[in-house]
């Protein structure tokens, strides 16, 4: 990616443009590494991007690249699919809520391991950091949702109220 701007900046131009978040899959090297990228981040600040995986796959661990990135460059955001557990408390004890979204590199992964890291976050030290509810919504989904531009919802208070929600759905009819 550091040398392949002149077939970068064009699409980030069309990003920048149309306000698209750019999605950098990272963690298998040698073409992946986060901190390549860090020229086109930087010539384009208008655009919003989010490290895949931490910076970490099976190819590697830049877990520490991607973290630093995120709390130095404010349109640099972290995906939570791939990190250590014990990583995610670490990071998100640091880095700003909204610096955080949702993934889980799915398939082939199942998403359910990938939601139960971030559920550990609610927890007591050292697996958890005691987040409130509010702030596990903003990671599984808030956080992202922002990011695109979409206003999000207070999640149902009751069984009754989120039944109610998926009848008024596209999902609900067949």
């Amino acid at each position: 990616p550091d040398r392949a701007l002149d077939w970068l900046r064009p699409a980030m131009k069309v990003c920048a443009r149309y306000n698209i978040v750019v999605l950098i899959h990272t963690g298998d090297g040698p073409y992946t590494i986060p901190t390549m990228f860090y020229p086109v981040i930087r010539e384009f600040p208008m655009v919003n991007f989010i490290i895949g995986h931490f910076g970490i796959q099976t190819g590697g661990n830049y877990s520490f690249e991607a973290f630093w990135m995120a709390m130095d460059t404010p349109n640099v955001y972290c995906e939570s699919g791939w990190c250590f557990q014990s990583r995610i408390v670490e990071f998100a004890r640091q880095l700003p809520r909204d610096k955080i979204v949702f993934g889980t590199d799915t398939p082939p992964n199942e998403p359910g391991m990938w939601l139960r890291e971030l559920e550990m976050l609610c927890g007591p030290a050292p697996q958890g950091m005691d987040l409130d509810e509010d702030g596990l919504e903003d990671y599984m989904g808030n956080n992202i949702a922002r990011l695109v531009g979409i206003e999000p919802t207070a999640p149902p208070k009751t069984q009754e109220e989120a039944q109610a929600r998926l009848k008024d759905t596209y999902a609900s009819t067949r």
